[in-house]
């Protein structure tokens, strides 16, 4: 693994274009086995047939590198996508599954509004990008551990992601702090998203489920909303009959 990794590295140094068969071989070749070999992807790929469909999530992280490697800008170490990264999958996916036609009629939302409601906040990326620093600090990143210091949260609902990687929160104490911030902030986008990502952590959770759908439907994401009041209903929340039919005709506009 080594000796394939510094060839790739030579390879990357003189311009040639044998580097990605050689990084390639170095992740096969590694012994600490976190990350399955190429052939796996192989063995997946002849599976495919019409009714599975492929969704190469690997070539579009590569699409984010000029020279095609999937890199820190979409990892955060050797194997796990960063928040980029996993987007990137996700809208892979997502343009797949409107090119199979296997949800006929299926209503689409563009990239850009799919980023802006990605359902994570500044609290939570704090939090995971401090836990993931200490990690990278051990073994095996390092032959001894190393000191970590963390930048100072450029925000208030980044201050409560300390708080969480300190254990002085857990991961709802951390969404209902940064809740209040933002009611207190008015910032309605951020309320709902928030919201919104609790209501999807406490499914048979009614209120919670009831709030996320008060604030979509107040956002005019009727079809959203519906979901939630419906949730909110089967969790025990009662008399939304109405507002169920309500929203299930605005949705269908």
């Amino acid at each position: 693994a080594a000796l394939a990794y510094q060839r790739g590295q030579f390879c990357l140094a003189t311009r040639q274009t044998c580097s990605q068969a050689w990084f390639s071989k170095a992740r096969d070749y590694d012994a600490l086995r976190f990350r399955a070999p190429s052939h796996v992807n192989e063995i997946i790929r002849r599976f495919a047939d019409e009714q599975v469909f492929i969704v190469d999530s690997e070539a579009r992280l590569r699409g984010r590198d000029p020279q095609g490697f999937i890199g820190n800008n979409v990892m955060l170490e050797h194997l796990h996508p960063n928040v980029s990264g996993y987007f990137v999958i996700a809208n892979a996916f997502y343009d797949r599954l409107v090119e199979s036609k296997v949800f006929d009629g299926m209503r689409t939302i563009d990239v850009n509004t799919a980023w802006q409601r990605r359902p994570i906040i500044p609290a939570e990326e704090y939090a995971g990008f401090a836990d993931v620093q200490v990690l990278l600090s051990d073994y095996p990143f390092t032959d001894s551990p190393q000191p970590v210091k963390l930048p100072a949260p450029s925000s208030a609902d980044q201050h409560f992601g300390l708080l969480k990687h300190r254990k002085e929160l857990d991961w709802l104490g951390m969404m209902k702090q940064a809740q209040r911030y933002y009611i207190n902030q008015k910032d309605t986008h951020m309320v709902t998203k928030v919201t919104q990502i609790i209501a999807d952590a406490l499914p048979h959770d009614p209120m919670a489920n009831l709030k996320a759908g008060q604030y979509l439907a107040q956002a005019e994401r009727f079809a959203e909303a519906l979901y939630y009041y419906e949730r909110a209903q089967r969790a025990g929340a009662l008399q939304l009959e109405q507002t169920i039919a309500t929203l299930k005709t605005k949705s269908l506009m």
